[in-house]
Order: C-alpha cells, then structure tokens, then sequence
C-alpha cells in the first residue's frame, strides 16, 4: 500500500514536472519571438533611416552638382562674351573701322562693357562681363607697330631735287627723279637716283658733292666720297670705286670697270669689259593712299572741329583733335595749338607769325599727322613739335597737286603743295603730289614730296628714329597685339 503511494507521487511529480516544463517552454518561445518582432522592427527603420539619409545627401549632391553646372555653365557665358568684347574692339581698331572708347554688348542675358584706354604708346582694351552674378574680364594691349619707316633724309618722286647755292641733305637720298645740283650743295650720305621711265631721258645727279655712295645711270660734275655705280660717268673724282659702261674726264682713287674710257686717272686697278651696270628701282613713297583714308577715317569718326575755316583764340593755347576742318586751318597771330589726335583740314593750312603746333604729351614716343587735303605754308618763327618724347613728331601732309612753275590759285608761294619759311626740326613734311620748297636758311628733319626745291643755305637734317616711325593711327600694320590675358 506504501509502495503504491509513493509510486503515485512520484508519477504526480513527473507529471506536475512536466507540465511546469511544457508552461516554461511556452513562455519563452512567446518572449522569444515577440523578441525577434521588435528586432525586425529596428532593422526596418534603421534601414528606412539609412535609405532617406542617402536619398537626402544624393539629392543634396544632385542640387549642388546641378548648382556647380549652372554657375560653371554663367561664368563661360561670361567668359566668352567678355574675349568677344575685346575681340570687336581689336578688330576695328586694327581694321581701321570706327570704334567706341566705351561700348556695351549683350548677348543672351548676360552684357559686357569694352573700355579703350590710352597708355603709354598703345591702347588698354579692357572688356567685364556679367552673366548671372559670374563676372570674368579679359585685356588686351596694342601696341603701335605700324607705321612709315623713312630711310632717307630725303625720297622724292619723279620731280627730283633742285639744289641751290650751299643747300644740303645731312643723310641719305633716293629718288625717282634727277639730283640737280649748285655750287656748294652737299649730300652727306649716299645718293640713288631711279632708272627714268622709258620715254624720258636718262636719270642724272650733276654739280653735287656726295660723302657716301652713288647709282646712277649718269654722273657728271661731281665728288664722290665712296664708290659709285653709272651707266656713264663725265668730270668727275671720286674716292673709291667705281662701275660704269663708260668713263671720261675722271680722276679714279679705287679701283675702275669700264666698257669705254677717255681722259681719266685710275689709281687702282681696271677691268675691262664688264656688264653694263643695272640701275636702281624706283621707290614707293612710305606712306601709302590707305594710310592717308584711314587718317581721314579716324579724324571724321572724331566729329567736326569746324564747318568752315578754323581760327583758334590770338594767344591761348587750344586742344583739338581727332576732327575735321572743313575750311582752312588758319594760325596767325602766336597761337599755340595742341592735337590731341589726327585733323583732317579739306582745304589748307597756314602758320604765320609765332603760331607753335605740337602733340599732346599722352601720345609719348607716337607721331601724328596734320591732314590738308590743299597746301601747306609756314613762316615768321613758327615752332613744330611732337610730344616730347623721343621718337614723336608732328607730320604735316599736303596733298595739293602743284608742280612749281608759274604760281596759281590753288598752290602756295613758288606754286609748291609745301612752301617752308621757317625751321621745323620736330616735323616731318610729305607731299605725294607735289614739290616741297625750303627758303633760305631753315632747316627740317625729313622731307618726303613729289618734288623738291631747296633754297641758298637750306639743309635737311636726318634723325635716324626716322626709320621706325610709329604713328596714333592707320591701317592693320598699326597695332600688333603685345599681351592678351584674363585679369580680375
């Protein structure tokens, strides 16, 4: 009975064990998975966390890249309008075309302002644009590259030269036309003169004295310090060399060859036969008819100075230029006028009593010319200058079409394009059409002309700077570009 007893404990323990057992078990499995729920929970939202973090900071990048693209996309639209500014700038200026010292462009939102400043001996052209807030500039400098080189003291055209008593050129020759010479004329360097076009007569130098060298087709009368080459040569001397297809009448330090001779002393050597010698090419003038249009272009895109004759205040100082004169520039009583760029007059000039004509000191070592589409004609103590500064002259043009010869309305004094009464050290005067003509006593720096005519005593003295001339204004030749940069 005992043992059945305690059998059937044990068995109520066992199952009583079991079934705390099996409740245990339910419990944790229920904790277990509301457990892993939460869990799953977490990681849902951590991710969706995670997921809009990324898609913020990927649209972030997207706006800012989008931001970046457009600022980059404004600044070469800025850019790009701001070299177009200089471009239209560089290339009228070098075009000779009519430009603006300030000039705005627009293009598509965005705008540019072009400015010209003039520094030194150039131009600044300086273009800022603005497209949305991005602001880029660019500059260029010109530089004045172009110009006149005159080689010579004097060129001349199909005219010649005619020299009187003790009259000279300090500097070199070349001419289309005949050197006629006088007692005591005197040419420092050498001297050219152009083979004469085939229905003429042959080109000649007679009655001078020559340091340098000589070409010519014929020389007669006169002393050569160097060498000469002539197709025929008669009474002269000359100190070095010579080439010639005939020679008569000459005294011969150097060396001689010849086809032909008579009467003549050698001290060199001969050489007999040779080849006729050539005879040297005629020259252009240095400033060409586009030169001469663009200085018209440039005074007529300055305005009118004057519908009519000009004739500033007695005893004062006036700035002009660039501008037309449609009349007469007329300078009669000490006044003092300052060009400030290139005048055009349409009909001519005349300086009288005291007048003084110079270039503003801006223009440093550049030239500018006095366009008279008439004469020229100076006296009494007028003065002429350029800036100041080395290399700057004030050049006189006078295109008038007078050859000298019975005088005539339409011509100055000795019926020339040019008649100089006075010195003019810092001018320079061209007359293409027409002769120039020096009275006694003066002397200029350079003289260019159809023709010339120099009085007792009048010398041109040459300054070498002269080959290089540089002027304010002219063609494409005039400005090289000497820097092209971005700047801030």
């Amino acid at each position: 009975m005992k043992n059945e007893k305690r059998q059937f404990r044990i068995k109520n323990l066992v199952i009583e064990g079991h079934f705390r057992n099996f409740s245990f078990f339910n419990f944790n499995f229920s904790f277990e998975r509301k457990r892993n729920g939460q869990a799953i929970l977490t990681t849902i939202i951590f991710l969706l966390f995670v997921s809009t973090a990324v898609l913020f900071g990927f649209s972030t990048i997207v706006l800012s890249e989008k931001r970046l693209a457009f600022g980059e996309e404004s600044s070469i639209k800025s850019y790009v309008l701001a070299e177009a500014g200089v471009e239209d700038v560089v290339y009228r200026m070098m075009s000779a075309k009519q430009y603006d010292l300030s000039e705005v462009l627009a293009l598509d939102g965005a705008t540019t302002t072009t400015s010209v400043v003039t520094v030194g001996n150039g131009r600044e052209v300086i273009s800022r644009s603005l497209a949305a807030s991005r602001v880029r500039a660019s500059k260029v400098f010109l530089r004045a590259g172009g110009g006149a080189s005159f080689l010579y003291g004097v060129q001349v055209g199909d005219q010649g030269v005619v020299f009187n008593n003790n009259s000279g050129i300090q500097g070199s020759i070349y001419s289309n036309g005949n050197l006629d010479g006088d007692s005591g004329a005197l040419i420092t360097g050498d001297a050219i003169v152009a083979k004469a076009p085939t229905s003429s007569p042959a080109s000649f130098i007679e009655d001078l004295e020559i340091d340098g060298d000589v070409w010519v087709h014929t020389l007669r009368d006169s002393t050569v310090g160097r060498n000469a080459t002539t197709v025929t040569a008669s009474d002269i001397t000359v100190s070095g060399n010579i080439v010639s297809d005939t020679l008569s009448e000459c005294t011969i330090t150097g060396n001689a060859s010849y086809n032909s001779i008579d009467d003549c002393t050698v001290s060199g050597s001969s050489v007999t036969p040779v080849s006729v010698p050539m005879e040297a090419p005629p020259l252009d003038f240095p400033i060409s008819d586009a030169q001469i249009q663009a200085w018209r272009d440039e005074a007529t895109a300055g305005g009118t100075i004057s519908s009519g004759d000009y004739n500033p205040p007695n005893n004062q100082t006036t700035v002009i230029g660039p501008g037309v004169i449609g009349g007469n520039l007329i300078l009669d009583n000490k006044e003092t006028l300052v060009l400030a760029g290139t005048v055009w007059v349409k009909k001519n000039v005349d300086a009288d009593n005291g007048a003084t004509i110079n270039l503003a000191p801006s223009f440093g070592d550049l030239s500018v010319p006095l366009l008279a589409d008439g004469w020229i004609h100076t006296k009494n103590n007028g003065q002429f200058s350029g800036s100041g500064t080395a290399g700057s002259y004030l050049l006189f043009v006078g295109l008038a079409s007078c050859l000298g010869g019975a005088q005539t309305s339409s011509c100055t004094h000795h019926n020339a394009a040019i008649d100089l009464h006075n010195n003019a050290t810092g001018a320079i005067f061209f007359a293409p059409n027409g002769i120039t003509n020096l009275h006694n006593n003066i002397t200029v720096t350079e003289i260019t002309a159809r023709g010339i005519r120099l009085d007792n005593n009048s010398v041109v003295v040459y300054e070498q700077g002269l080959a290089n001339l540089k002027f304010s204004a002219g063609p494409s030749g005039s400005w090289r570009l000497d820097g092209w940069q971005e700047v801030k």
